[in-house]
């Protein structure tokens, strides 16, 4: 017998119908709805999806990506983390019971795993190791080989720069290279214009000859197809919502995830090496590694850095 729950997440209507299902199965008050409400138009806002039905555990991880960034920020509270993850449990439990009847289960989220408990420092976020992010980088340009689909090799651009500059994939695809004196030793300053989070400006150094190179040959290729950025399509989301299919296409083929995020801590981690290797105080190098990452509080990057 078909399934007759609200699947549905298109407009604010069909939300709050979701949500009143989903208080009424819990049997709990008005604000089990408010803040499933609060959840999916969370993961609305960073992923393409109109139904739950299509929800995937990609999705899923982004959004909880998203919490963790805003973390970092200073944005949001473990408290109010916490609070977040047991909502999207809610509205996974929900999907998996009377949505996606004929489906594979979504996996529920351990707050503590993500470090999104209250009251928790959370454990050493991961990293992309060398070999990984060769092998992701492989595989973009691979993709672009068979398909002539510039965004794919706008995107193999977009991962070296991350790893090169430590920024976020947002702000890799959105650096304004063409404007910028690209130079060994140069401090290169990044702002709204080249989509950083909240327009707050920070800088990176180009520290190496390979990191030079990174830049120099993603300035070639805006060059070569007459773009601003590495931003291959109309919007940056519409961008960031092809690099997320790519990441699901490589997972799906090699059956191991690329952490986006996890090319920014490779950096932070062999940077943070190289201050402490000249002679910077483990809480100097700390502070210099979290002032590029455009951390609010060094303890966030701690959990970037193994303890020494």
């Amino acid at each position: 017998m078909r399934n007759k729950m609200q699947s549905q997440i298109k407009t604010e209507g069909n939300i709050r119908a979701v949500t009143k299902e989903i208080q009424d199965c819990k049997g709990r008050g008005s604000v089990t709805a408010n803040m499933a409400r609060t959840v999916i138009n969370g993961i609305k806002a960073v992923v393409d999806i109109s139904y739950l039905k299509r929800m995937t555990d990609e999705n899923v991880s982004t959004y909880v990506e998203r919490l963790q960034e805003r973390v970092e920020k200073g944005e949001l509270c473990t408290k109010t983390t916490a609070t977040y993850i047991s909502s999207l449990n809610a509205v996974i439990n929900h999907t998996n019971q009377h949505i996606k009847l004929d489906m594979p289960k979504l996996k529920t989220i351990s707050a503590d795993e993500y470090g999104l408990a209250a009251g928790k420092a959370g454990p050493l976020m991961p990293t992309m190791s060398d070999t990984s992010h060769d092998k992701f980088c492989n595989f973009l340009s691979e993709k672009y080989q068979k398909t002539g689909k510039i965004g794919y090799e706008a995107a193999r651009h977009a991962t070296k720069i991350q790893r090169a500059t430590m920024t976020r994939i947002r702000e890799a695809s959105s650096i304004k290279l063409l404007s910028k004196e690209i130079k060994l030793g140069a401090k290169i300053e990044i702002n709204s214009a080249d989509g950083t989070k909240s327009g707050n400006t920070r800088f990176f150094e180009v520290t190496s000859l390979e990191d030079l190179t990174v830049l120099k040959d993603a300035q070639k290729f805006m060059i070569k197809n007459d773009l601003k950025s590495l931003i291959t399509t109309q919007t940056r989301v519409e961008f960031l919502n092809f690099f997320n299919n790519a990441s699901k296409a490589y997972k799906r083929e090699f059956k191991e995830n690329h952490l986006s995020h996890g090319e920014r801590r490779a950096k932070a981690q062999a940077l943070y090496k190289e201050y402490r290797d000249k002679g910077f105080s483990e809480k100097a190098a700390l502070q210099k590694v979290s002032q590029i990452l455009g951390h609010g509080r060094d303890d966030v990057t701690r959990r970037y850095i193994p303890k020494s």
